[in-house]
């Protein structure tokens, strides 16, 4: 939606303001004790994402960093180390809540065209031990929004987990919709892609600037 004024905003997705169709839905929204599973628009929302890219599960947590946060204390081990890009929303706007909160450490990666360097990571995982840390998750911020929403293939995280033993975590840093887009561009359905590792994506943030999910099994939805 445009700025009073008229002009568009681009600076970020979170400067984006709800239209009165947005706000009326959200007026007019069924609600529930959402602590007790009891928000019947929560729970059709968490339903809806997790069919919509075939998880089993999705977690609807207040921010981006919450649910990237939560990613790292599940999927990674304490004592290990994270890989990820240098100019990753996980490394760069989080303070230092991986370490807080998950006792991890996170390594960086030079990112200048959006990608990392398959082969510069693997010689980390094979080179961990002794005085180096092991390393026990990737995450790949896909589409990466330092370089303008520069998108990974899809197969190039796949060919990774199948040939190391660190998980992997997408941190998808655009909303669902725009994931969708993505994918229909590009002629990949969006089923497929549930064989990718658990990922954490925001909501169309003009109608929910602070809402994220987090998906994964249903078993790591037990938190």
């Amino acid at each position: 939606m445009a700025s009073p004024d008229g002009r568009i905003d681009l600076r970020s997705d979170t400067v984006t303001t709800p239209t009165p169709e947005m706000r009326r839905a959200m007026a007019d929204a069924d609600v529930g004790d959402d602590v007790y599973g009891e928000d019947p628009t929560i729970n059709r929302f968490q339903e809806r994402a997790a069919e919509l890219l075939g998880k089993e599960a999705a977690l609807y947590v207040p921010s981006g960093t919450m649910a990237n946060q939560l990613a790292l204390r599940v999927l990674a081990r304490p004592g290990t180390e994270v890989l990820c890009a240098a100019r990753a929303h996980v490394f760069r706007y989080e303070a230092a809540a991986a370490a807080w909160n998950s006792s991890v450490q996170l390594h960086p990666f030079p990112d200048d065209d959006g990608l990392l360097d398959a082969a510069s990571l693997e010689e980390t995982i094979q080179d961990s031990g002794h005085h180096s840390p092991a390393v026990s998750l990737i995450a790949i911020e896909n589409t990466h929004m330092p370089t303008c929403g520069r998108p990974w293939r899809v197969d190039d995280p796949s060919d990774w987990k199948q040939e190391s033993n660190a998980k992997l975590v997408f941190t998808v840093d655009r909303d669902l919709e725009a994931l969708r887009a993505e994918l229909i561009a590009k002629g990949v359905p969006m089923r497929p892609i549930k064989s990718y590792p658990p990922l954490t994506g925001p909501l169309c943030d003009g109608q929910d600037p602070e809402g994220n999910v987090f998906q994964l099994a249903q078993s790591g939805c037990q938190i």
